[in-house]
């Protein structure tokens, strides 16, 4: 499996970052290309590799905000000679999923993303039980940061 190793973190303002995760001096880190933030050591989540099912004409301005971003960086990196046929809706997933976040099934049933240990995946919970891996899930929508 290959998938872009990515950690999310909450500063002390309550802003999420997005980033490398590493350790200075005991304090916990989130870095990319514009900064560096301590991050509270609790509310810290890997990405998942997948995305929810949120479309482009659903997202928020801040979830849009994050796709004209990976715009930029994919003008820049391939030096396109017509950037203004990119559009940022071309790079539009869906919503990242992170660990410690709340998804909605197509069923209304909602769940928590965690870490499973034992299976070396990510995971389903609810009510205290492990489900399915997510992956096998098309539908799920992110609901609420953790």
């Amino acid at each position: 499996m290959n998938r872009e190793i990515l950690f999310r973190g909450m500063d002390e303002n309550g802003n999420w970052h997005e980033g490398d995760l590493s350790t200075i001096f005991g304090k916990i880190l989130i870095s990319n290309e514009f900064g560096t933030w301590p991050i509270e050591k609790e509310i810290i989540g890997q990405f998942t590799g997948l995305y929810d099912s949120t479309e482009w004409e659903d997202a928020t301005d801040k979830q849009r905000e994050y796709a004209f971003i990976a715009c930029d960086r994919a003008i820049n990196a391939s030096n396109a000679p017509e950037p203004e046929q990119i559009e940022p809706k071309d790079f539009w997933r869906g919503v990242k999923i992170f660990e410690g976040q709340k998804v909605k099934d197509e069923i209304g049933d909602i769940y928590t993303i965690v870490y499973h240990k034992e299976s070396c995946s990510f995971r389903l919970l609810s009510n205290n039980k492990f489900h399915l891996s997510f992956d096998k899930y098309t539908s799920l929508v992110v609901i609420e940061d953790v």
